[in-house]
């Protein structure tokens, strides 16, 4: 950077700075009156400031720098209070616009096809939340994301896509927790849990991502990740209807012994079992 100074209207001197392009290394000028807040300018223009990040793989949607001018003026705790109600509007603005929106599987791919061909590396890549924002950042977005989506599905703004994925298990129910079950069937045992006294995330859990099984699926020939519908005090729970055409399935079948395995109390609850079915825990209790 240095200083140059030439004619402007009416023959009066202006001072200038110039400053040499990070991207594309040539000269451009910015006028002193321009600069009193002592900035740096780095880039000629927006063109050659995105190719930059985007070669580097960094500086796209982050707050840093204000964070930084906050923290500096404000100090740290107003500065993160200022950035967090930033990206709240950004979200609930983003919510409203794509509220009831309908992008077509043409246009999903062209958007996937340039955000992978803008040469864009995302600095979170490879990194699991915590490792990107660290433990206690990680806990409060998804905390805040779990009582998004909560408030989503009570107030309808929201659907569960449970019954695209699995749609013979019948019609998705909302329990009185404020999560969806993918059955009546299912909705019946949460009922039959809460006449026992049983506390949901404290006796028992729905769909819990710690009980996964991988097993092989017979019918697409692939392995893949199952997750039993219910654990009650350590005791896995799959709730199933009353015909044998599901019962005998192959894929229900190779779930369940793959199950039996991994797990030392598994059991298949039909329907008809629901109304009396009684967890292990409290028959040793009662006897």
């Amino acid at each position: 950077m240095w200083i140059e100074i030439l004619a402007s209207r009416g023959h009066q001197k202006q001072e200038v700075l110039v400053y040499i392009c990070k991207e594309c290394n040539t000269n451009f000028e910015k006028r002193t009156r321009n600069t009193e807040t002592n900035h740096t300018y780095e880039f000629c223009g927006h063109k050659c400031a995105s190719t930059y990040k985007s070669r580097i793989g960094g500086g796209f949607a982050t707050n840093a720098k204000r964070y930084a001018y906050w923290e500096e003026k404000y100090g740290p705790e107003i500065a993160q209070q200022k950035v967090d109600a930033l990206t709240k509007g950004r979200s609930e603005t983003l919510s409203k616009r794509n509220t009831g929106r309908v992008v077509t599987d043409e246009t999903r791919k062209k958007t996937s096809k340039s955000v992978k061909n803008c040469g864009f590396k995302h600095p979170w890549t490879n990194k699991t939340l915590e490792e990107a924002v660290g433990p206690e950042r990680a806990a409060q977005l998804a905390n805040d994301h779990s009582e998004k989506l909560l408030e989503g599905f009570k107030t309808g703004r929201l659907t569960p896509n449970v019954a695209t994925k699995r749609a013979t298990r019948g019609i998705p129910q909302l329990t009185s927790y404020g999560f969806w079950v993918r059955s009546k069937n299912e909705f019946y045992f949460v009922q039959r849990l809460e006449e026992l006294g049983l506390v949901w995330n404290v006796d028992w859990t729905y769909e819990n991502r710690d009980d996964r099984v991988q097993y092989y699926d017979p019918v697409e020939e692939k392995e893949r990740t199952y997750f039993p519908d219910f654990n009650v005090r350590g005791q896995i729970v799959e709730i199933k209807d009353n015909s044998k055409s599901e019962r005998n399935d192959p894929v229900v079948l190779a779930k369940e012994a793959a199950a039996k395995k991994v797990f030392d109390s598994y059991s298949i609850v039909t329907k008809r079992k629901i109304s009396k079915w009684i967890p292990d825990c409290l028959l040793d209790e009662s006897v």
